[in-house]
């Protein structure tokens, strides 16, 4: 079994506690009143992923992190060993967008962490208009997310980020067992 840490980052009341609580199963935490997560959060569940021709399971560690700037003290630790990061933010926020750039800079790049083991979620608390929302970083999974309208899409974005996240911790063992046997 593997065993991966992922981050769900993004600016204050986004939605990344609805959507952690939605990928880890903590239906009896949803909330429809706002609460401030204070620093961090940590939600552990297993998920089974498929890679190639067969079943991975994956014992998942996801950090839901405080958005607000007083916490960015933390982010050290907060990042460390790293293997996934889901960014989320309100695409009716300007300032959402704003702040992008620097979560992914400090979070994905900072870290090391290829561009493919990190997802935007544009998170649609309400049946907003969507058609209209595009990408704001390029070459970043991203996908529009409302989980009254069509939560499927959170679990289907999130098993493909799981799967490229497991194929690269995968690689990492392999390279691993083979400079041990050289």
């Amino acid at each position: 079994m593997f065993k991966a840490k992922i981050v769900v980052i993004g600016p204050s009341e986004s939605g990344k506690t609805a959507i952690a609580n939605f990928l880890g199963d903590q239906t009896d935490q949803l909330q429809s009143e706002y609460s401030a997560t204070a620093g961090v959060r940590i939600l552990e569940f297993e998920s089974t992923v498929s890679s190639g021709n067969r079943e991975i399971d994956v014992e998942v560690e996801m950090w839901d992190c405080g958005g607000s700037e007083e916490y960015e003290g933390c982010w050290p630790a907060i990042a460390s060993n790293t293997d996934g990061v889901i960014i989320v933010y309100n695409p009716f926020e300007p300032s959402d967008k704003d702040q992008l750039q620097n979560w992914f800079s400090y979070f994905v790049t900072g870290q090391g962490l290829r561009e493919e083991c990190c997802t935007l979620f544009a998170h649609c608390k309400k049946k907003e208009a969507t058609r209209n929302i595009s990408p704001p970083i390029k070459n970043i999974p991203f996908c529009i997310t409302n989980l009254d309208g069509d939560p499927g899409i959170v679990r289907d974005q999130f098993r493909k980020l799981l799967q490229k996240v497991a194929s690269k911790i995968s690689e990492s063992r392999e390279k691993e067992e083979l400079s041990i046997i050289n």
